[in-house]
């Protein structure tokens, strides 16, 4: 893992921002530059956090900071582009491909969100990290939770009739 040159990687997160309605390529070259970060030395279990579940590059937060803090905006304008490229990330096998998809779609345009919330839903069904689990509770719902609070509500309820503990956990969370 090379040190993170703050400089450098903004211009790398900048390019990669240039690819954000291409998602093949994006994601081809996500992975060029999460392989650059990546720590290959780290051995999880040894001590601190349980390893994650999905295969992980484990690049320092930073890198993930800054690659957020360019895609964004971006996110924020364009509903369709967000959604294509949230999928394709989702279907990447890698813990961090899942962590900026939910951050992601977080910031998509809520309006209308019955696309945004069946497609949250379907990565709740098959989210088996908790910290990925997490992030579509907290940030996947962000923007449907200010804009489309009855939605939110709606679904709340539903978790919360629901038999199932963790319905009722993500329902509490959600909300």
């Amino acid at each position: 893992m090379p040190a993170i040159q703050p400089a450098r990687l903004r211009i790398q997160t900048a390019r990669l921002a240039e690819l954000f309605g291409q998602p093949t390529a994006f994601v081809r070259a996500l992975h060029g530059l999460l392989g650059l970060y990546s720590d290959r030395t780290h051995r999880p279990g040894q001590s601190g956090k349980p390893p994650p579940l999905v295969a992980s590059y484990n690049v320092p937060r930073p890198v993930l900071r800054q690659l957020l803090k360019e895609l964004y905006p971006i996110a924020a304008q364009d509903r369709e582009q967000t959604l294509t490229l949230c999928q394709a990330l989702w279907a990447e096998p890698y813990f961090e491909y899942r962590i900026l998809a939910a951050a992601l779609i977080g910031d998509a345009p809520a309006s209308p969100p019955e696309p945004i919330l069946a497609l949250l839903a379907s990565w709740l069904a098959t989210a088996p990290e908790e910290s990925i689990l997490a992030v579509i509770l907290d940030e996947g719902f962000s923007r449907i939770r200010e804009e489309c609070p009855a939605n939110i509500l709606n679904i709340a309820a539903e978790w919360l009739q629901d038999q199932s503990i963790l319905s009722k956990q993500n329902a509490v969370r959600m909300l």
